[in-house]
């Protein structure tokens, strides 16, 4: 067996400087683990949504997204409809509100998605959500409840 001829102090500063390495390491991925994906959206957002909602598609989906003479923007039932969220937004802001499809505002598509997901039980977050990056969200469009 071969003997290293290396002092002991110099070994325990080394592997204390690999342990403390690994446990940034391991801290940095605990962070990134637990940040919300869900987090697409801020409040504002969704609180603009409420109002574009109002406007735009209560009068269909009805007050609370139950439907009356459109389909409900609840749950499963609506949710199992779309692979991601981005498949969800480029639905609406091709396609609605239904007389007049495509004619909101970017920000109010983003508003209204922000809200929808919100009423799905998706957490907001610090940033807001773009219309580019909404149109290309990979999220899975799940129930989050």
């Amino acid at each position: 067996m071969m003997r290293l001829n290396i002092p002991f102090s110099k070994v325990a500063v080394a592997l204390v400087l690999v342990a403390t390495i690994a446990c940034g390491f391991g801290l940095a991925s605990i962070t990134r683990a637990s940040a919300d994906p869900s987090a697409l959206y801020t409040d504002d957002q969704a609180q603009d949504g409420l109002n574009a909602y109002e406007t735009n598609c209560a009068m269909c989906h009805g007050a609370n997204m139950e439907g009356v003479s459109a389909p409900t923007l609840l749950g499963s039932t609506f949710t199992s409809h779309y692979e991601t969220v981005g498949d969800l937004m480029q639905f609406i802001s091709q396609n609605m509100p239904m007389d007049n499809p495509g004619g909101l505002s970017h920000k109010d598509y983003v508003d209204i998605l922000a809200y929808i997901l919100l009423k799905n039980g998706w957490s907001s977050g610090k940033h807001a959500l773009t219309f580019k990056n909404a149109n290309a969200s990979k999220a899975p469009f799940a129930d989050a409840q």
